[in-house]
């Protein structure tokens, strides 16, 4: 039974450029994405906590547009491949591939001001 009313798919649609905030941010021009299975369960209208207009598709690759100056290890122009899950590789739980627990990232949760 649906809880709410299946959500309209848009592709290709643009969205304002975020601005970068903090030196240590950066904005990547989405290429491609994927729809995980929560993401199927948001268009069959399952979940009505999400509102309408919403950007599903928490991975993606895409090209670097602009990074902060604190950001040395991606530049402009930059093919980059974004992951929901972040790591910082040495914790204990990174040491046994474990990289959704750890203890220096988790799953990502910046990626707010593209989805309105």
């Amino acid at each position: 039974m649906r809880s709410s009313p299946t959500p309209q798919i848009q592709r290709n649609k643009q969205r304002p450029i975020p601005e970068i905030a903090a030196s240590t941010d950066a904005s990547v021009k989405i290429t491609r994405t994927t729809i995980c299975s929560t993401g199927l369960h948001i268009l069959k209208g399952d979940v009505p906590s999400c509102q309408a207009g919403r950007v599903l598709g928490q991975e993606g690759v895409g090209v670097v547009h602009e990074v902060g100056l604190s950001v040395t290890t991606f530049r402009r122009g930059e093919r980059v491949l974004i992951s929901c899950i972040m790591s910082f590789g040495k914790c204990m739980y990174c040491r046994r591939q474990m990289y959704s627990h750890c203890t220096g990232g988790g799953w990502i949760l910046g990626n707010t001001n593209a989805t309105r």
